[in-house]
């Protein structure tokens, strides 16, 4: 039956080290939007350790995809050893994808859906991995009642379509006795099953191993300055984070960029903690500027115009101030920024009299658009404030 969930003091052991690498690689597929279960599932949008609380019977690692038609979701398994040989794959994995198609043990049925099971190894023989690298791809395209009338033909004058090994492959995972009375368990149900199958070879612990050396170039691909010692950090860091969560947690992208910021410089994610610290203080003393008392005089509540203003931010996350000079447009939106929102970003006549994009971004001291840096770091509507001045 389906193994119990290891506890912490097993699975945090220095033994479990290879498994740092795997999770490092979606790491690494969650920032460059690579996806090492394959282009099918989308883009990684978050990793989880040990989440079998999630309803997988396979929890080392727990992958989560973006894809067009929804989302998708992987269990995976993760395996230093030889695991998958001519004689077929373990029985305790076998037992566990049959255990998940059926939602045997668990709330999450792997069958009628487009989620996968994954077993990762660090050793496979070639023969092996290309024997089910080929069996995978025609079974992805053929219906399993033909698919599995191609692995019954044995008779080489009747045009044999599939080799001795895939054959082994395919009967090894022949459905438990314990749980036949869970539903269909024919041949055509292993086949159906056996498209939900992911093997995956990831020979880090060879030297040389062409996972790491895939790993480094993708980091300094990602990476602004390309630099291969940059990208050898890099690598390390997600490898150090990967073995910080290896007993639990999870962690989606921008959790990981957070993780990475002020180490690393992106290219596709960029660090824009300078141009926001560059705007935060500009505003700051923009709004310094602006007078919300007159001496002598008690300060006007203005509460009817500031309920409005409000209503209207968080109904259309927009709202123009029109008025006389004077009349007191700066101040009503000084005080309603101060005491609604965490962050202003408040430009004044010299900032919007320019000519180009760039002569803009030059007015405010930054690098990178005024656009990119609010989408990348503005809290979600409505509470995002986006002010226009009637000047």
């Amino acid at each position: 039956m389906p193994k119990k969930k290891a506890p912490v003091q097993v699975t945090g052991g220095g033994g479990f080290r290879y498994e740092n690498s795997p999770a490092a690689r979606f790491l690494l597929d969650l920032l460059s939007g690579t996806n090492s279960l394959g282009a099918e599932f989308g883009r990684v949008t978050r990793v989880d350790w040990q989440a079998r609380d999630t309803g997988w019977l396979a929890d080392d690692l727990v992958i989560t995809c973006a894809h067009p038609d929804g989302e998708r979701t992987a269990g995976v398994s993760v395996k230093s050893a030889q695991q998958v040989t001519a004689g077929g794959f373990p029985k305790d994995f076998v037992e566990i994808a049959w255990a998940q198609w059926f939602g045997s043990g668990t709330n999450r049925k792997l069958s009628g859906g487009d989620d996968a099971i994954v077993l990762i190894v660090g050793s496979m023989a070639h023969d092996v991995e290309d024997a089910w690298s080929s069996f995978l791809r025609d079974a992805l395209k053929t219906m399993p009642a033909r698919m599995a009338a191609r692995l019954s033909e044995t008779d080489p004058g009747a045009g044999v379509q599939s080799s001795t090994l895939q054959r082994a492959l395919v009967a090894n995972f022949a459905c438990p006795e314990a749980l036949r009375g869970e539903g269909q368990h024919d041949d055509n149900a292993k086949i159906e099953l056996l498209r939900h199958v992911r093997l995956l070879y990831f020979d880090y612990d060879k030297t040389p191993s062409r996972e790491h050396a895939r790993a480094l170039d993708d980091c300094q691909r990602i990476l602004r300055s390309g630099d291969a010692a940059d990208a050898a950090r890099l690598w390390q860091k997600l490898t150090s984070i990967a073995d910080e969560k290896r007993t639990g947690g999870s962690i989606d992208l921008p959790q990981l960029l957070a993780r990475l910021r002020g180490e690393f410089e992106l290219r596709e994610h960029p660090d824009y903690r300078r141009d926001c610290e560059v705007l935060d203080r500009a505003s700051q003393e923009a709004m310094a500027d602006v007078r919300t008392e007159i001496a002598g005089l008690p300060p006007l509540t203005r509460a009817g115009e500031r309920t409005r203003v409000q209503s209207r931010l968080d109904q259309n996350a927009a709202c123009f101030l029109v008025g006389d000079s004077g009349s007191g447009k700066s101040a009503l939106a000084k005080a309603i920024a101060a005491a609604s929102y965490p962050r202003v970003v408040w430009l004044g006549p010299h900032n919007l009299d320019c000519e180009t994009p760039a002569d803009f971004e030059r007015s405010l001291g930054i690098n990178r658009p005024l656009s990119d840096i609010l989408n990348a770091t503005a809290e979600p509507l409505p509470r995002r404030l986006r002010w226009r001045r009637a000047l």
